[in-house]
């Protein structure tokens, strides 16, 4: 799922790129020996693994965020690396997260009452 949403943005970009070049190729001249709907499938399946291939070569160049929508990737890395941390707290390896006391987390103490002002009646 993460290498999807990481080539969208390069393969949206691209695609024309290679469809040009389908056409260039007489890719459209294979409609008479080929039947069409597999000949548009085919297409889809080109364009869109030739776009994943541009955009993993352009995420390791220095232009990678403009030309891919991504950060950057260094060389020896082939496929994108984990999520950042885990979700809904929970433990990695065997570790869980401590807790924040209020005053570092950036959370005031105690919050405002604000019934009086919105005319909300309290419970």
């Amino acid at each position: 799922m993460r290498s999807g949403s990481d080539n969208s943005y390069g393969v949206y970009l691209s695609q024309m790129l290679f469809i040009n070049a389908l056409i260039w190729a007489g890719w459209a001249r294979l409609d008479s020996v080929v039947w069409w709907p597999l000949l548009c499938a085919a297409t889809v399946v080109i364009v869109f693994l030739a776009g994943v291939a541009l955009t993993s070569l352009l995420a390791r160049t220095p232009l990678a965020v403009p030309l891919t929508g991504r950060q950057r990737q260094p060389w020896a890395t082939r496929w994108p690396g984990p999520a950042a941390g885990p979700a809904n707290g929970t433990a990695v390896n065997g570790r869980w997260p401590e807790p924040v006391a209020a005053e570092h987390a950036g959370v005031p103490d105690r919050l405002p009452d604000l019934r009086a002002s919105t005319g909300v009646a309290a419970d």
